[in-house]
C-alpha cells in the first residue's frame, strides 16, 4: 500500500503536508486512526471500507482528487491488504499465507514475496 500511498496520496494527506481532512496515509497507526471523519478503513472489509468507495468512485469526491483514478491493479492490492487484515510489515513478514510485505513508514514499499 505504502508505495501506492507515496506516490498518488501522501502529497495531500501526510504529516508534512497538513493532512487534508486530518486523513494522513504516511505512517501506519495515523492510517488505522482515519480522518477528521473517522475512519476510512473496515479491517478485512474492503467494501465497507470508505477509503476503497473513495477510489473507485462510489462515494463523492473520488480520490485522489485532482489527479487520475488509481488504476484497478492498484485498487484490488489494497483491497487485499484489507482482507488480510491491514498487516505492517513485521506481521506480513511472519505470515506465510500472504504475500505481500508492508511498510507505512519513512521509506515505503511494497514487495511481492517469492
Amino acid at each position: 500500500m505504502s508505495a501506492i500511498f507515496n506516490k498518488r496520496c501522501i502529497m495531500c494527506h501526510s504529516e508534512v503536508t497538513g493532512a487534508s481532512k486530518g486523513l494522513r496515509l504516511d505512517d501506519y497507526d495515523a492510517v488505522l486512526a482515519g480522518g477528521e471523519r473517522g475512519g476510512v478503513l473496515a479491517p478485512r472489509n474492503a467494501a465497507g471500507s470508505e477509503l476503497i468507495r473513495r477510489l473507485r468512485g462510489e462515494s463523492i469526491p473520488r480520490t485522489p482528487f485532482l489527479s487520475r483514478p488509481l488504476p484497478d491493479d492498484q485498487i484490488a492490492l489494497i483491497e487485499s491488504w484489507i482482507i488480510a487484515g491491514m498487516p505492517h510489515e513485521s506481521r506480513a513478514r511472519q505470515s506465510c499465507d500472504f504475500p505481500f510485505e508492508f511498510t507505512l513508514c519513512g521509506q515505503i514499499s511494497v514487495e511481492q514475496k517469492p
